[in-house]
């Protein structure tokens, strides 16, 4: 797998730097120090593949211009011969026409860097690239690592199912794993495009308060000036310049709404962060207050990846609902479960989503003395003929690899066996609901009003 190659960095980084110009690469070399990291050095486009291909490097900063094979070669070189995809390479560039830079992300670059450069905008732009690649090389050794614990688990319970009495207890943990290790990859993908517009605001206000500091030190001579009793003319025709270079009235428009994307992106990540923290947090062995709502908020959150490309997510929460007792996770998984397979549902219906998407509706409510869960989708319904197998272990129609039949057994045994509750479904050619009853009291009954 890719994660045997780009392994986890447990010291500082290493950041090669690709310059034949020796006063430039011994400035970038110094910056790479400054900000914390190693640095190896090449003067050539052959060096440098040499050293990619021996050397562990972490980041690459490519100048484009370069005799013998430019930075463009040895960026299309790097990503057609090696398999390093998460190796981020920098080009270093003195053009920024838009023909240039949109050829060097085609071949592969993760983002470049003007001429002159900005060195303290340089360590920045090192650190965010390394920061995003070690978060993702951990996602993907997190899912590595649960994947191949969920392939050890199940060949042990498929030998035992007959013989112990906990076997469909083991399942459904190996199931929570499994479903974690598939939902891993899906979260770094949710959690990349907002930190991308984070980076892409960071760059645009580090350029601007760039250039609002040169206006401020003109209007610094100017008071200075002012305070003397001699203004020269050609002061204010300097600040008056420097005004239109900066396009200062579009910058005072644009700088307040760059930091709310940025506040935004965060907000995005920490909420990703806090439902996938909800969502795995361990249960005790004994029942506590649950948050009904609260499970759907953050079990539809972590599986975005599971159903947004085909489904649309629609929910009708009763904010006065009250607490049950149960046990978060498990229902959580259960919940999961439902959601994935409605998404599977209407993915047979719509196919990959691009010409229209399907629906899943979510609610809840009290029912009587029970608090009532809804999971219903717009997809290709149960037929007939198979509706009493659906709750069957190892009971699917899916096709080879897309499900492997546990998911409503265990969400029937979380909900009948654990909570004391009652899981049913509707269905027809337009779509399925499934509605869940829980009761309120941790001895699985109705509590008198």
């Amino acid at each position: 797998m890719e994660v045997a190659e780009a392994t986890i960095t447990q010291g500082p980084e290493t950041v090669l730097v690709v310059d034949d110009d020796e006063i430039h690469s011994k400035l970038m070399v110094a910056c790479v120090k400054k900000a914390g990291y190693e640095s190896m050095l090449a003067n050539s486009g052959n060096a440098a593949l040499e050293i990619i291909e021996k050397h562990d490097v972490d980041l690459v900063l490519l100048d484009n211009m370069m005799p013998g094979l430019d930075g463009m070669q040895v960026l299309k070189i790097t990503r057609e011969k090696h398999s390093r995809q998460h190796l981020p390479i920098l080009m270093v560039t003195g053009s920024d026409e838009t023909e240039d830079l949109v050829g060097a992300f085609d071949a592969g670059a993760n983002d470049y860097v003007l001429k002159p450069v900005n060195y303290l905008g340089l360590m920045a732009i090192i650190r965010t690239h390394l920061d995003l690649r070690r978060s993702v090389l951990r996602l993907e050794q997190f899912n590595h690592d649960l994947e191949a614990k969920v392939e050890e688990r199940t060949r042990e319970l498929r030998k035992q199912i007959d013989e112990t009495r906990d076997a469909e207890e083991a399942l459904r943990q190996a199931r929570k794993l499994e479903a974690v290790g598939q939902l891993a990859a899906g979260i770094a993908h949710e959690i990349n495009t907002p930190m991308q517009f984070i980076h892409d605001n960071a760059q645009f206000l580090e350029s601007a308060f760039g250039d609002l500091l040169k206006l401020q030190s003109k209007y610094g001579e100017l008071l200075h000036s002012a305070r003397h009793g001699d203004v020269p003319e050609s002061l204010f025709q300097e600040i008056d310049t420097l005004w239109k270079e900066a396009d200062a009235d579009y910058l005072v428009e644009e700088i307040p709404a760059a930091f709310s994307e940025a506040r935004d992106g965060i907000e995005r990540v920490t909420r990703i962060v806090r439902a996938m923290k909800e969502f795995a947090h361990p249960g005790g062995e004994k029942k506590q207050p649950v948050d009904l709502n609260k499970v759907v908020e953050s079990t539809v959150m972590v599986s975005t990846n599971e159903w947004k490309y085909v489904a649309n997510i629609e929910t009708n929460l009763d904010e006065s609902l009250p607490q049950i007792q149960g046990f978060t996770q498990e229902l959580g998984q259960a919940l999961l479960n439902l959601i994935v397979n409605a998404a599977h549902a209407i993915e047979t219906v719509v196919g990959d989503g691009s010409n229209s998407k399907g629906t899943v509706s979510i609610s809840t409510k009290m029912h009587g003395d029970f608090v009532e869960l809804r999971v219903g989708d717009s997809g290709c319904g149960i037929p007939d003929d198979i509706a009493d197998r659906v709750f069957d272990p190892f009971f699917t129609t899916k096709q080879v690899g897309k499900g492997t039949g546990q998911g409503l057994a265990i969400a029937y045994s979380i909900i009948k066996d654990k909570h004391g509750g009652e899981i049913e479904f509707d269905s027809d050619d337009t779509g399925t609901t499934f509605t869940i009853r829980l009761p309120m009291n941790d001895d699985g009954k109705a509590r008198s009003h």
